[in-house]
């Protein structure tokens, strides 16, 4: 089985032993711990080959607000959880491109029907 690295940055020492705790008993999933700081969450998701990162934020919705560069890994789920665990947002990042050769207008048309249905928010 594949191993998934998790990264755990910035939680409240609580959270992060509870969150620990539930993950330490999975197969196949490798915990980093002691990661402070949000500043740098990109270089530190990148020096680790994190799959996952699990943070804390005020306002876990807001991506951009941690670390914008975030949103140009590849393959990396951030999960935001507000610091008293009352609630959470997981970020999936998966950008992924596709080369075109030659482009109809109704091809382009369904491009840009099936972006909008994907609800690029």
């Amino acid at each position: 089985m594949p191993k998934v690295t998790v990264l755990l940055a910035g939680l409240p020492p609580l959270l992060e032993d509870i969150i620990a705790h539930l993950v330490q008993a999975r197969s196949g999933v490798a915990i980093i711990h002691g990661i402070l700081s949000k500043a740098g969450l990109a270089d530190a998701a990148f020096a680790a080959q994190a799959d996952v990162i699990v943070v804390s934020h005020e306002e876990p919705w807001n991506l951009s607000a941690l670390d914008e560069r975030l949103a140009h890994l590849a393959a990396l789920s951030v999960v935001a959880l507000k610091p008293d665990g009352s609630s959470a947002c997981v970020h999936t990042l998966n950008p992924t491109s596709t080369l075109l050769e030659s482009v109809s207008g109704s091809e382009m048309l369904d491009l840009l029907s099936q972006g909008s249905e994907r609800g690029g928010s």
